[in-house]
């Protein structure tokens, strides 16, 4: 069963300039999985094409299409960055027949891979049960190194909820987090609702 889909470089577009004005003229697509080992600095980009968790959340569709949604967008953005800095899409990972348990450990390993070569991960949901995924890659990493994580969630849910019936959902990131990593979670949420 495969998780991934390679990038599509027609979600990278727009208006054409001879010199580096836009996002969709830095960004390289890569396909396989194939990560760029070299030591230099770069960016690494992975979409996360699903949303079993919303829907075990009793949440909003639509997060299936982020991905593709922000490449697009992405692409006609004016570019900032260092000239000198490689953004390689990596594509995306996708939900195969309810089992959002799979697609987060491969969003874990390969977040886990990224940064152990050298890469500063962006990640494209989906649905916000991307932050465990996320963030366990992340912690592995730090772990190794004997370091600490914060993490700020600008939300209006804390997303600390109960996992449902067992399962994780877009509610229960950051409880999974602490849960998992109780002596490196340290946790800032911003924007939170009164209900919430």
């Amino acid at each position: 069963m495969n998780l991934h889909q390679n990038p599509s470089p027609y979600h990278w577009s727009g208006r054409k300039s001879d010199q580096l004005d836009y996002w969709h003229q830095a960004v390289q697509t890569i396909s396989s999985l194939d990560l760029v080992s070299t030591s230099e600095r770069k960016v690494g980009i992975l979409g996360y094409a699903g949303e079993e968790g919303v829907i075990r959340n009793q949440g909003r569709l639509g997060t299936l299409e982020g991905p593709a949604a922000i490449r697009k967008m992405l692409g006609s953005v004016a570019y900032h960055l260092p000239e000198n800095l490689p953004l390689l899409d990596y594509g995306d990972i996708f939900t195969i027949n309810q089992d959002l348990e799979g697609s987060h450990e491969a969003i874990s390993q390969i977040t886990l891979d990224l940064l152990k070569s050298h890469h500063f991960p962006v990640l494209l949901g989906g649905g916000h049960d991307l932050a465990y995924a996320h963030g366990r890659g992340v912690q592995n990493y730090i772990a190794e190194k004997g370091e600490k994580l914060g993490i700020i969630n600008l939300d209006a849910h804390f997303d600390l909820r109960p996992l449902a019936d067992g399962k994780a959902h877009s509610g229960s990131p950051f409880l999974q987090l602490a849960q998992e990593f109780p002596d490196n979670f340290n946790y800032l949420a911003l924007g939170i609702q009164r209900a919430a």
